[in-house]
């Protein structure tokens, strides 16, 4: 006795093409919410950067009788490698991760001192920040960088003086802001964004002028950086109390980009 045998069935035209139209919708759904989840990974390990860095200031600060880093474009060559733009090898805070402060390589300063969402800055330079500073980040200047400054405009002439009398061998004494709400690095453009003299591109985590920041208890988070602002609700970049009264004097009533 003989089994017969099930006649196979093809798809039709029309089967097919609803099969090809649900692949099509899974993918205009799954691309983006893939997309969103990379860029969130990169993110959060640039966040665990930024603390690593802020946790290796404090060392840096506890070891140097508490006075703050401040030479010629210290704000960028605190840590990592020379860079393209070589700037100084020398890269004090490199001490406190386990490399050389010399002779860093471009492969070892990566894992610590490279965000992986690095837009650098087509108006400055070409290509990533860390390719030409050595360093994905940037410190607030008012902390670590030079010690003088010279007033933006007139109105800031009197804050700028007052500023520049504290900078001079600044300790963390001398710093009267909560740590919780002091800003002390960031994303490379954060502080470029925040001078109102300046216009920077700031797409670094996809969103418009948001940027990751350390604060000086060496907490991170994700904030909109509003311009010229030196006293918000989220953060202050003012390191002195004491001023917060001048700063606010002369804080420019600019549209703040939407969170």
């Amino acid at each position: 006795m003989f089994m017969s045998k099930k006649s196979s069935r093809a798809f039709t035209l029309i089967e097919l093409l609803v099969v090809i139209a649900m692949i099509a919708v899974l993918l205009a759904i799954l691309v983006p919410v893939l997309g969103e989840a990379k860029e969130k990974m990169k993110c959060l390990r640039c966040q665990t950067n930024l603390r690593n860095i802020a946790i290796a200031w404090d060392m840096y600060l506890n070891d140097n009788k508490e006075y703050f880093y401040q030479r010629v474009n210290a704000n960028h060559t605190f840590g990592g490698w020379q860079g393209a733009g070589d700037l100084t090898s020398y890269r004090p805070l490199n001490k406190y991760r386990g490399l050389d402060v010399e002779q860093c390589t471009q492969e070892n300063a990566k894992k610590d001192f490279s965000c992986p969402s690095d837009q650098g800055d087509e108006v400055l330079y070409e290509g990533k920040a860390f390719h030409y500073f050595g360093n994905s980040y940037q410190t607030n200047e008012f902390l670590i960088g030079p010690n003088r400054y010279s007033p933006p405009a007139d109105e800031g002439k009197q804050l700028y003086e007052e500023i520049n009398k504290r900078l001079l061998n600044l300790k963390r004494a001398g710093v009267t802001q909560p740590p919780e709400t002091l800003l002390l690095v960031g994303d490379n453009n954060w502080f470029h964004q925040w001078n109102k003299q300046d216009e920077f591109p700031a797409f670094w985590h996809g969103r418009p002028c948001h940027h990751n920041l350390a604060f000086l208890d060496s907490h991170v988070r994700l904030l909109p950086i509003h311009k010229n602002l030196w006293i918000t609700g989220e953060y202050r970049v003012l390191p002195f109390k004491e001023l917060n009264g001048m700063a606010m004097e002369i804080q420019y009533e600019i549209p703040q980009p939407q969170p």
